[in-house]
């Protein structure tokens, strides 16, 4: 419905509020450079629930985690939001997103059934065309294992 669809579009909003939201725009902003290594670091804490050594740096419980996972990965409102993001941005957080939602599937906590047998296969074929990701390859061949995991038809023939 229109209303869910505008209701999850200002989602963020509600949940961060104006001032967070900004700082979390900030906070881009300024480390387009290190980007990749700084997502690295927020996803490996928030699995092993290890505290954020930098005040600059996003702590977040794996619960609140795989909320804004399922949000941007299920919901119009978080697509369209990824969407109004540079392309690193974007395909960042939906990689981090699947691996959450992967793990939450470890977990037995994949309370919202988000299904990923598609997610990955589409996020390779965007990736392969990228050339801002330094660490393409290996957010490839993560991916590649969970479209052999989620969908194994998709995933090829096995490599000798």
């Amino acid at each position: 419905s229109l209303y869910v669809v505008l209701t999850n579009r200002s989602h963020l909003f509600r949940v961060l509020g104006k001032e967070d939201l900004q700082r979390a725009l900030q906070v881009l902003q300024q480390h387009k450079g290190d980007l990749e290594e700084r997502a690295a670091t927020v996803y490996q804490n928030t699995l092993s629930g290890q505290a954020a050594t930098d005040a600059e740096q996003v702590q977040l419980p794996f619960t609140t985690a795989y909320e804004y996972a399922s949000f941007f990965l299920h919901t119009m409102g978080g697509r369209s939001y990824l969407f109004r993001r540079d392309s690193k941005t974007r395909l960042l957080a939906t990689y981090y997103s699947i691996l959450l939602v992967d793990e939450a599937n470890k977990r037995g906590s994949n309370s919202h059934g988000i299904d990923l047998t598609e997610a990955p296969a589409r996020l390779i074929a965007e990736m392969e065309t990228n050339t801002s990701l330094t660490r393409k390859d290996a957010y490839i061949a993560t991916l590649q294992e969970l479209v052999g995991k989620y969908n194994p038809q998709e995933a090829g023939p096995a490599q000798e």
